[in-house]
């Protein structure tokens, strides 16, 4: 008897092991998404090839229309003359049409504000059809589409509830991930999204926060270097292989007009800029902490936050550096004659150059420069006239990271490497990657440092 309770036991121990191998929870498993594609929407119109119906919790219920408009007033919902309860669920053996777009799952109106809520209900794989394209090219390797869908649905998941005061879990735009619904399905992002079933990032047993960008420009950044607080897995590493992306280097003149006037929209009211300077570097390159010099004043802000002021697309990553510019220095005659030979005119080899520079920029109007020519004498003269607001070229910056740079007609020229926040998995890493024969498994714990590729479903 004692014999047979072991066995039952261990039999007893042994199910359970398998059950708890591979149960799927039902929690996560067959999870929908609620999808938010508006917001404080005075009416919203519906379509379906069709018939809809509407429902609410009081038990209303409107159907046999292929189509069906909704106004809001006060907490309830108007359609056909009838008065429904928010939140109103919206059905068809079809998908529903919202603003041109189709869409597969279920719609729920919700009035909030004054206004509705439109959101799609449609599982994880459904919604993940809809992403993956707006986020990957379908020409790219599939081993890279495989990542890319993988880490979006751990995003996805992660985020159930990001919204949730709004009525929904995410967002359309790029803001969560961008979401076009039927328009944005492809057979070759279906089939990654199918063949990566279930398959998400964790670490420690959690989800893992899979922030991604377009290119690292040869290195990624550590969490802590752009939004603060250090995540493990979040660390800076080396792309294994050359990106050859398109965004691999850059760059950008703006005038000190145009940055004044984006920093001031950005809360930063510091005048037009007249000079920038780099004060400190993270190991990947990348502007930790940068001071601009207005006409109205200075500030002193991290490469992330003036990155946003000015533009996530027009300054395209924070790996950047202030190329071509001019230094502003003092003139010291005393130690020009010291250190510099002089001329057959009387002027130092310096000051030559300098003129030189003077030149260039505009500085000598066409009367002043005849003048030289005819009487080399007078270059002393209207030398002097410009001494301590002339400017001169400064050295290489990249060898002088706390130098000031700007231009003396007020624009800057800013270089860079990469697109993106630099923070995880570089896209076109990931594609290099997969051209070099790593599988989406691989990839995914390289960019993720200590992180395991599973199936969320596993307990």
């Amino acid at each position: 008897m004692k014999q047979n309770r072991c066995r039952l036991t261990v039999l007893f121990l042994t199910v359970i092991s398998f059950v708890s191998l591979y149960y799927v929870s039902p929690v996560l498993a067959g999870r929908d998404i609620k999808v938010g594609l508006g917001e404080g929407k005075s009416t919203v119109s519906l379509y379906s090839s069709a018939s809809l119906k509407a429902s609410d919790k009081s038990g209303t219920v409107l159907s046999g229309k292929k189509a069906l408009s909704f106004s809001v007033s006060g907490h309830r919902l108007m359609c056909q003359g009838r008065s429904m309860a928010s939140p109103v669920t919206i059905v068809s053996s079809s998908p529903i049409i919202y603003e041109k777009r189709p869409y597969l799952g279920s719609f729920s109106l919700i009035s909030i504000g004054g206004g509705l809520s439109v959101v799609n209900v449609l599982d994880i794989e459904s919604y993940l059809r809809g992403v993956l394209k707006m986020e990957a090219n379908p020409k790219w390797p599939m081993e890279a589409l495989k990542v890319q869908a993988i880490i979006s649905r751990t995003y996805a998941l992660r985020s159930i509830g990001r919204h949730g005061a709004k009525g929904y879990d995410v967002c359309a735009t790029p803001h969560c991930q961008a979401y076009r619904g039927i328009n944005a399905h492809d057979p070759v992002t279906d089939r990654a999204v199918r063949e990566t079933k279930s398959m998400v990032v964790k670490y420690g047993g959690t989800l893992a926060k899979t922030f991604f960008h377009s290119d690292s420009g040869g290195m990624t950044a550590a969490s802590e270097n752009v939004w603060g607080g250090s995540i493990p897995y979040l660390r800076s590493v080396k792309d294994p292989v050359p990106s050859n992306s398109p965004h691999s280097r850059w760059s950008i003149s703006l005038s000190g007009s145009q940055l004044g006037k984006a920093l001031a929209r950005g809360g930063y009211s510091i005048g037009n800029i007249t000079d920038i300077k780099i004060n400190s570097l993270d190991g990947s390159g990348r502007v930790l902490s940068m001071t601009l010099r207005g006409t109205k004043g200075s500030k002193t802000m991290s490469g992330h936050r003036f990155r946003m002021a000015v533009g996530s697309k027009v300054v395209k990553s924070t790996a950047f550096k202030v190329m071509s510019g001019v230094q502003k220095q003092p003139f010291d005659p005393i130690e020009s004659e010291k250190h510099s030979a002089r001329s057959n005119e009387g002027l130092t080899l310096e000051e030559e150059s300098l003129i030189m520079t003077l030149t260039k920029q505009g500085a000598f109007s066409s009367e002043e420069l005849i003048a030289m020519l005819v009487d080399p004498a007078k270059k002393r003269e209207l030398l002097d006239k410009r001494r301590g607001t002339v400017t001169r070229k400064a050295p290489n910056p990249s060898s002088f990271p706390n130098s000031g740079y700007s231009w003396s007609n007020g624009t800057f020229l800013l270089e860079g490497t990469g697109w993106g926040h630099g923070v995880g998995l570089s896209q076109w890493g990931a594609r290099a990657l997969a051209l070099a024969g790593w599988d989406a498994k691989r990839i995914v714990e390289y960019y993720y440092p200590g992180t395991v590729v599973t199936s969320y479903g596993l307990r």
